[in-house]
């Protein structure tokens, strides 16, 4: 009793709904009976799957759970073929995927497809390495079919020896049958000899009184008589070795024959187990063939798609290369944008502090020109409205260099609008002449 049979039976008794189970309706079987292993995986075969058992639908997994007395740990956990997972608590999991997901799914997807593509290109080198084991395989099982025929062949040659040998013990049994038949003729006259001397010695015996008196005359032919009998118990006993002998022959002939038998049918078992080996190997080569086939046309549609992403790969490195050069050429642009953003702005600060120190000047010109008015209005009582003509004045090297007008003397009246004009005329050229040297308004 195997160790899978043990663990069965120990499984039946803990749970003895499981073989109950099978034979209802919608139950395919239990998983350790549809999944066949050899050697010590079935312990491991045990182990995973032994409280499963694979059904038709849905309903056939409900209806069967609401049939099972068991408690949640140890009840069966149903698989139907859609792949829906009913375990012994009732809770329903897995099952078919609805429609697509949107953008997760879609990038679930292709997280998926590119583990797939790293895994296919495992699954391509270890389909080479197989490819190489099964080609060993290959040479080896075809060594062992060689060394099979040849033993084929010489079992075949023992067989036909086996059947010459046979023939001869058949002979020799047959001569050996006469042979006992011719003794046991003999024994057979024999006993009847010794049965009518019997009688005779009976004969005698009775007539013995009768002969008393003539026993000095009968003595001679008595013994004789012990003589024959003698004689004849001798060859009674030789007869009795002869048939003994004979009968040791022929049940060694008997044992020689069945032992020759026996070595027949074990020969011609080992014939036609050689031959189910033979045919199972062949159909394992093909099988192997095939699956070279199969290994070879996967490598080949593997390589392709290899050298399909070797090409992407190489477009994007290509590409990469492309965009880093123009990258490498924007940061150099952007350093000397940089550069001259970094003049323009020390250039823009010290427009900005002879802005400022062109505005003080012209806020101090503007206050020595209110000033000016004031004091002429004030203390001279002279109002520029009613200046007709300025006196000339002396110009310092500040009003040359801003282009100021001399204003003109020895002329008391002068036109309040002329004056206002004169006066406008000065401002715009102070503006004029501050405005192209400093770059208008500081932004």
């Amino acid at each position: 009793m195997t160790f899978s049979a043990c663990a069965y039976a120990l499984k039946c008794l803990i749970d003895p709904d499981l073989p109950a189970m099978e034979g209802q309706p919608g139950v395919v079987g239990r998983a350790v009976d549809l999944i066949h292993v050899e050697g010590q995986r079935e312990t491991a075969r045990d182990y995973l799957f032994d409280r499963i058992v694979f059904v038709d639908t849905l309903k056939d997994a409900t209806a069967l759970w609401e049939q099972q007395p068991c408690s949640a740990p140890d009840g069966p956990v149903l698989v139907t073929r859609a792949g829906e997972v009913l375990d012994a608590a009732g809770v329903i999991t897995g099952g078919q995927a609805g429609a697509t997901g949107g953008l997760l799914q879609r990038r679930r997807e292709v997280l998926h497809l590119d583990a797939q593509r790293v895994s296919l290109t495992g699954c391509v080198e270890e389909g080479k390495q197989r490819r190489e084991r099964l080609l060993v395989q290959g040479q080896e099982l075809r060594e062992q079919s060689r060394q099979l025929v040849e033993s084929l062949r010489d079992a075949e040659m023992q067989g036909l020896s086996l059947q010459k040998d046979e023939a001869g013990l058949q002979h020799m049994l047959g001569d050996l049958t006469q042979r006992i038949e011719t003794l046991m003729s003999d024994t057979q006259r024999g006993s009847a000899e010794a049965q009518r001397l019997n009688q005779e010695t009976r004969s005698g015996e009775a007539q013995l009184a009768q002969w008393m008196a003539e026993k000095a005359g009968q003595e001679a032919g008595l013994s004789r008589l012990r003589e024959r009998v003698g004689q004849i118990d001798d060859g009674m006993q030789g007869l009795q070795q002869r048939f003994t002998e004979a009968q040791l022959v022929a049940q060694g002939i008997r044992t020689t024959r069945e032992h020759c038998h026996h070595d027949l049918l074990r020969v011609q078992q080992q014939q036609h187990d050689a031959s189910a080996r033979i045919e199972t190997l062949t159909r394992h080569v093909e099988g192997l063939t095939a699956s070279i086939e199969q290994s070879r046309v996967e490598r080949e549609r593997q390589e392709a798609r290899c050298r399909e992403f070797g090409e992407s790969a190489a477009q994007v490195k290509a590409r990469l290369v492309e965009l880093q050069e123009e990258q490498a050429q924007d940061m150099a642009a952007a350093r000397q944008l940089d550069a001259g953003l970094e003049d323009v702005r020390r250039a823009v600060s010290s427009l900005r502090e002879s802005r400022m120190a062109v505005e003080v000047k012209k806020a101090e010109i503007r206050m020595q020109l209110g000033t000016v008015e004031s004091t002429l209005l004030g203390t001279y009582q002279v109002d520029l409205a009613t200046l007709l003509d300025s006196p000339v004045v002396e110009m310092t090297p500040e009003q040359l260099s801003i282009g100021e007008a001399p204003i003109p003397e020895g002329q008391p009246a002068v036109n309040e609008i002329a004056l206002r004009e004169q006066l406008q005329k000065i401002r715009e050229k102070l503006d004029r002449a501050f405005m192209p040297k400093y770059g208008g308004e500081i932004i």
